[in-house]
């Protein structure tokens, strides 16, 4: 579309895709945390140090482990070298639908409704690590914001999850899930290692001491 807009070649219109995508991320994250939180400077101060460092390197590197990785830009060498722009773009979505999740369980709006279902709809379409991350946040959610009423927290957030995948549906079927599902398979990097092990060994360490200060 931006090429027949634009004029230009696909390629460039691709390159004004992924230009969008790499900026949209902090302003999202800075938007939803403004809206949450109703500060506007920390908000800022926390989408300046996620367009400014890259924390993942500590977690997931590509070559040896360098301090001097946490101040690389990594999310730009994804996205040019490696193609992971839709990765990025589900990124986008993410803090939107955290604050329509939140806002869904503080005032039970139907707007606050649409926008969550709508939110999970792009990050799904975007990505498939795009579900995988909003189960995530949902599930923080139900554990950080009136906790008391979980029972109902939880099927609200399982019904607009499912609105989101009414809206996807057309376009990333059953049948086509499976088949990305069959061709990662034949990638001998898929599947669970130690690394992964560690990965969760870890993730689970978090929840732990997020629990025990909650």
């Amino acid at each position: 579309a931006i090429a027949g807009l634009r004029g230009v070649s696909p390629a460039v219109g691709f390159n004004c895709v992924t230009g969008l995508v790499y900026i949209l991320g902090p302003c999202t994250l800075f938007f939803a945390a403004w809206r949450l939180t109703r500060a506007p400077g920390y908000s800022f101060a926390g989408a300046l140090f996620y367009s400014l460092t890259s924390v993942t390197w500590l977690l997931s590197r590509d070559q040896e482990f360098a301090w001097k990785g946490f101040w690389d830009a990594r999310r730009l060498l994804v996205m040019t070298v490696w193609d992971d722009t839709p990765h990025v773009a589900a990124l986008v979505f993410l803090p939107l639908v955290i604050l329509f999740l939140a806002r869904s369980i503080e005032t039970r709006r139907p707007g606050y409704y649409a926008g969550a279902a709508v939110c999970i709809a792009c990050a799904t379409l975007a990505s498939a690590f795009g579900p995988v991350m909003v189960i995530m946040a949902a599930t923080c959610l139900l554990f950080a914001v009136q906790r008391e009423n979980w029972r109902s927290n939880l099927l609200l957030t399982v019904a607009l999850g499912a609105w989101g995948w009414a809206i996807a549906a057309p376009f990333l079927s059953p049948t086509l899930i499976l088949a990305i599902r069959t061709a990662s398979a034949e990638d001998p990097r898929e599947g669970w290692t130690v690394g992964s092990l560690g990965a969760a060994s870890f993730a689970v360490f978090g929840w732990v001491v997020i629990w025990h200060f909650l």
